[in-house]
């Protein structure tokens, strides 16, 4: 889940993303809450426009005020086991105002 700024959780975003054809794939990573970064490999049909139209799906579902910058990559991280994450926090728990 991405955390908002204050504290609060938002799961299932990764819906937004099935739309848009031209992403072969995407990450959201967060170090801070209230802002997060989408990483994102693009396919051969990705446009510039995709991206305008992702962030304003992304908004509907976190709001005006949550800082999303994206960050196009040649690949992802993958974990030990070969999977991706769709989501990677630094967060910490404890570190979370309410």
């Amino acid at each position: 889940y991405i955390i908002l700024h204050d504290g609060t959780r938002i799961g299932r975003v990764a819906f937004v993303f099935k739309e848009f054809t031209g992403i072969r794939e995407a990450q959201l990573y967060q170090k801070v809450p209230g802002a997060f970064t989408i990483r994102i490999v693009r396919g051969p049909s990705y446009r510039d426009s995709d991206e305008t139209r992702l962030l304003k799906k992304i908004r509907e579902r976190v709001g005006e005020h949550t800082d999303v910058t994206v960050e196009y990559v040649s690949e992802l991280e993958r974990s030990r086991t070969g999977k991706l994450r769709f989501v990677v926090s630094e967060v910490r728990e404890g570190h979370i105002a309410s």
